[in-house]
């Protein structure tokens, strides 16, 4: 990702803050391997499952078979509309206020005697401190928009028995 990012002309580098192309080649391909890689492989092993149990379940009667598999596509698929585009506004606050975060440690940084001199401290303070509070709180509900499709097919399959 940085050979291709120092291989562009000035002007493509430019277009971006330094803040969003340090992001981009730090927590952005952080995420996007964890996010690409990690979920390749849980859905590998849950589609896995998935045969193993259809086929199973076909063995013992068809009939339950398809009314499982309507049942929980029908879930999934309603599931997915709610979830996706929550995770979109996520992933977009959460880039953001790390983004922000970035640009306020480097301005701070960059105009660290002036603050000092002016007293402007806890102002500085308090805005990365609310950056980070709103970076914190979109991973928490990252943490739990992740278990919510767990438990909502629990209950699909008590239900559903």
């Amino acid at each position: 990702m940085a050979a291709d990012l120092l291989s562009r002309p000035l002007l493509f580098i430019q277009r971006r803050s330094s803040q969003e192309t340090a992001y981009a080649l730090t927590g952005g391909v952080n995420s996007a391997v964890l996010g690409i890689l990690g979920n390749a492989v849980i859905i590998a092993s849950e589609l896995t499952l998935v045969i193993i149990l259809i086929v199973g379940l076909a063995i013992v009667d068809i009939v339950v078979t398809v009314f499982t598999i309507v049942f929980f596509v029908l879930i999934g698929l309603l599931l997915h509309k709610i979830l996706a585009n929550w995770a979109g506004r996520l992933g977009a606050q959460g880039a953001e206020a790390d983004v922000a975060s970035y640009a306020s440690v480097q301005e701070i940084i960059r105009t660290y005697r002036e603050v000092a001199v002016t007293g402007r401290r806890s102002m500085y303070v308090q805005r990365f401190r609310a950056l980070r509070w709103q970076a914190s709180t979109v991973a928490g509900n990252l943490q739990i928009m992740n278990q919510v499709s767990k438990y909502v097919f629990e209950v699909a399959i008590v239900l559903g028995g």
